[in-house]
């Protein structure tokens, strides 16, 4: 057996025959610590400067409810916004995406909330940007030499 850890959009994409060949399990707890989960939450919202609110708000209605052609597509490729949605989706009793339904009921605002912005420029500005443009500096040939060397097993 083998693990790969990945979010719950990897599971979209899968055909029947991929999606029985895999399980999911959420990630170990820390002694008696809450459950831990890496969650990714997008959010919708209608602008200020939005023109036309009602028909904005008419669309998101439509995108997020369970009883729209719209909103069940939506709930096929995403993990659903509400726990109705879930339920009729079928995402509520689906082995690959009920684990992470159920992980949402400990969930609690994390590093990268948008609301700690000044993080998120550290991480964006000085590390991610950073080892970016230091990993741009080498070019290819010489970055499959590295990957080559940490992965030989020969001696």
């Amino acid at each position: 057996m083998a693990m790969y850890y990945d979010a719950n959009w990897t599971i979209k994409p899968m055909g029947q025959e991929q999606r029985e060949q895999f399980g999911v399990v959420m990630p170990p707890r820390m002694g008696e610590g809450p459950l831990r989960n890496i969650v990714q939450v997008y959010g919708y919202c209608i602008s200020a400067q939005c023109q036309d609110v009602q028909l904005a708000w008419a669309f998101l209605q439509e995108l997020a409810s369970p009883h729209t052609e719209s909103g069940r597509e939506w709930a096929k490729h995403n993990l659903a916004a509400s726990r109705t949605v879930a339920e009729i989706s079928g995402q509520q009793s689906d082995p690959l995406y009920s684990p992470f339904l159920k992980s949402l009921e400990d969930a609690r605002q994390g590093a990268f909330d948008v609301s700690s912005l000044k993080l998120w420029r550290f991480w964006n500005n000085d590390v991610f940007q950073e080892w970016i443009f230091r990993e741009s500096r080498i070019n290819v040939e010489e970055r499959l030499r590295r990957i080559a060397r940490e992965y030989n097993d020969t001696p």
